[in-house]
């Protein structure tokens, strides 16, 4: 498993056979599909993504901005057979049903975890407070309403991924931040066990206010944050400091897990 820098698609690769997971709509979890969509190396042979944002009933209806984050989406996903790949498109997942998948002979499991809300179907009600909670955070919802709410939509439509080989496993994250009250749900409706890891990329790149039970949780050794150590919430490195966790920030440069099943080894960046 590898985290290229801060910018990064989720690539579990089987040799030559890549599944791609793309968290949700958002450039920084899919900028670089084309890359490894027209890289020969690879073939691509199936494609996940959160079920479409609000897109399910009526199109029409729907948010400008988060078509327009949907559909760049497909736009990245098209000419899949002409670039020699098998994936006949996107695999869109439905709301609160995990699926696992088998890695061949890697001897390793694989389980996208969906958000537990049906974010296809009806907006949410009008009502005070809804839409301050779904919104990005409340001054960019309330300088710029469309922005601060689609990009609330988009976070919380995130798939979550765990990767289990053995004794040990590996849980990445989307971007629910606390705040949208979509983090705390997820671990709610998921449950603890099912989320308990030995390696947790933090949501929302580690750069959000973290409540402690996530990683209470989770119980990892290893935590990772996709952005600088001068990014990271001051409140999230000193909790995990706390708790003796060994940590790892991805602009420090590539980042590769390897595990056989009993033990975990992290090379390519050093922990601070």
């Amino acid at each position: 498993m590898v985290f290229h820098g801060a910018r990064f698609a989720h690539a579990l690769a089987l040799y030559k056979l890549l599944v791609l997971i793309v968290s949700h709509a958002h450039s920084d979890h899919m900028a670089a599909l084309p890359l490894l969509l027209d890289d020969g190396r690879f073939c691509v042979t199936e494609i996940y993504a959160p079920a479409r944002s609000f897109l399910g009933s009526n199109v029409e209806s729907a948010i400008p901005s988060l078509v327009e984050h949907e559909d760049k989406l497909e736009t990245l996903c098209q000419g899949l057979a002409e670039r020699g790949h098998t994936a006949k498109g996107i695999t869109r997942l439905a709301y609160g049903k995990p699926i696992t998948l088998k890695m061949g002979s890697e001897d390793a499991i694989l389980k996208i975890y969906p958000s537990h809300i049906d974010w296809s179907e009806d907006r949410p009600t009008e009502r005070e407070g809804i839409r301050f909670i779904l919104a990005n955070n409340s001054e960019n919802y309330k300088d710029n309403p469309q922005v601060g709410y689609t990009n609330g939509i988009l976070n919380g439509n995130s798939l979550w991924v765990k990767v289990t080989k053995g004794e040990r496993s590996v849980l990445i994250t989307g971007d629910q931040r606390d705040s949208d009250e979509m983090l705390g749900s997820m671990i709610r409706y998921y449950g603890k066990g099912e989320l308990a890891c030995d390696v947790l990329k933090l949501t929302h790149h580690g750069e959000e206010n973290y409540p402690p039970y996530l990683l209470e949780v989770a119980r990892p050794s290893i935590t990772v944050f996709t952005t600088s150590h001068e990014k990271a919430k001051r409140e999230t490195v000193e909790l995990c400091e706390e708790m003796g966790l060994v940590n790892y920030y991805a602009c420090d440069g590539d980042l590769f897990i390897h595990t056989n099943g009993k033990e975990i080894r992290v090379t390519g960046i050093d922990p601070r």
